[in-house]
C-alpha cells in the first residue's frame, strides 16, 4: 500500500498551470451553466487526485510484477449502507482479463453515470473511469460550450469512447458531510438508469423495470448520522 500526500495549493498551481481557470469561469457565466469557480475546482481536484491514484496503482503493478483483477472507487464522503449483489461481483471477478465493466449505483446519475461509487475491472477502471483528469485538459472549453462540464456527463463520454459495459446495482450510497450529517435528498432517490447502460440495454434487446429507490429501505434523521433500515425487511 502507498499514498502521496500534496498540498492543496500544489495542485491547485498544477490545475492553473493546465487550464485558465478564469475562461472556464467566465465562459460558464455567459452560458448560465450552473458550476462557479469554487464547484469548478472542487470538480478538478477531485478527477485529478482520482488519476493520480490510478498512476500509482499502475506503477505499483508494474514494480511487483502484478495485476489487480477489481477495482474499486468510492468517495470518502459517502456511506455504503448495504451490500453488493455478490452474483454481480463473481461475474466481475470471472470476467476476461481485457474485458471492460462496471457497475455503479442505480440512482443519481444526472444525465451521465453516477460517479460517487464504482466497482469494475482494472482495463474499465484504471484506463478509462479514472481518467477524466486528461479527458478536462484535452476537452475543458468544449465541454463548458456543451453545458457537459460535469463529472458524471464527463463520465458517460469516457465509458462511450472505451467501449464500457455498464450495469447497475441495488446499493445505496449517501453522502455525509465533515459534520457527520447525512444528505436526507439521497434516501428518496428514484432508481434509475444511466442513459449509456440504456443504450446498451436496447442493443442488447434488453428491458429494465423501474423499482423502488436504493435508499427508500433507509431512513436518515436530519440531525445525525443515523442509518437504520426503515423495516424489518431492510438490513446493513
Amino acid at each position: 500500500c502507498a499514498y502521496t500526500l500534496e498540498d492543496q495549493v500544489t495542485v491547485d498551481t498544477t490545475i492553473a498551470s493546465s487550464m485558465n481557470i478564469s475562461k472556464l469561469v467566465n465562459m460558464a457565466k455567459l452560458l448560465s451553466f450552473s458550476y462557479d469557480k469554487e464547484a469548478i475546482m472542487n470538480l478538478l481536484r477531485a478527477v485529478y487526485s482520482l488519476q493520480k491514484v490510478a498512476d500509482m496503482a499502475l506503477a505499483h503493478e508494474e514494480k511487483n510484477g502484478i495485476h489487480y483483477r477489481l477495482v474499486t472507487v468510492a468517495r470518502p464522503d459517502t456511506a455504503v449502507l448495504n451490500a453488493l449483489s455478490i452474483v454481480q461481483l463473481l461475474k466481475l471477478r470471472n470476467a476476461l482479463p481485457s474485458s471492460r465493466r462496471i457497475i455503479v449505483p442505480n440512482m443519481h446519475h444526472w444525465t451521465g453515470v453516477n460517479d460517487r461509487f464504482a466497482i469494475g475491472t482494472r482495463s474499465a477502471m484504471f484506463h478509462a473511469y479514472m481518467q477524466r483528469w486528461s479527458w478536462f485538459i484535452a476537452e475543458r472549453y468544449k465541454a463548458i460550450r456543451s453545458r457537459s462540464f460535469k463529472s458524471e456527463v464527463v463520465l458517460d463520454e469516457l465509458l462511450r469512447k472505451h467501449n464500457v459495459t455498464v450495469d447497475v446495482t441495488d446499493v445505496c450510497i449517501v453522502r455525509v458531510r465533515a459534520t457527520g450529517v447525512c444528505n436526507a435528498a439521497d434516501f428518496t432517490a428514484q432508481a434509475e438508469l444511466p442513459k449509456l447502460m440504456l443504450d446498451q440495454l436496447l442493443e442488447r434487446q434488453l428491458n429494465q423495470t423501474q423499482v423502488q429507490g436504493p435508499c427508500q429501505k433507509f431512513k436518515c434523521n436530519r440531525t445525525t448520522l443515523l442509518l437504520e433500515p426503515a423495516s424489518q425487511d431492510a438490513r446493513l
